[in-house]
């Protein structure tokens, strides 16, 4: 692995860690509030280059999310309700991803967006 693949991980993992932390930070103050708060999961979308260009770092993205929704949901879920994590896939193209996100929004019907900055 050469260092600037190296370096690029290294980066990518830290932003997918501060993703991951601002959702458990979310999770903190939201389940010290309310509990039993609504009827059926917590729906979470986004929409991610799952292939394409972004497919490495969008993997790891994808990864974090999945974790920090297992962890969640084992210690009892969001507002006392199950987290449950939709993220499609966008083929790393902006046009199909302001489709995705319309799609979370008003078919999907989310509760919660994760959106993260495109490429540089």
């Amino acid at each position: 692995m050469s260092r600037t693949t190296a370096r690029r991980l290294l980066s990518t993992s830290r932003a997918a860690l501060s993703a991951a932390l601002a959702l458990s930070a979310l999770a903190a103050g939201c389940s010290a509030s309310a509990s039993n708060g609504g009827d059926g999961p917590v729906k979470i979308g986004g929409s991610l280059g799952l292939t394409g260009s972004l497919a490495g770092p969008a993997a790891e993205y994808r990864a974090v999310y999945s974790l920090w929704a297992d962890d969640v949901n084992a210690k009892g879920g969001l507002l006392g309700r199950p987290v449950e994590m939709d993220i499609k896939n966008d083929s790393s193209t902006a046009a199909v991803a302001a489709t995705q996100y319309r799609t979370l929004l008003t078919q999907d019907r989310v509760d919660l967006l994760l959106a993260l900055p495109g490429p540089a």
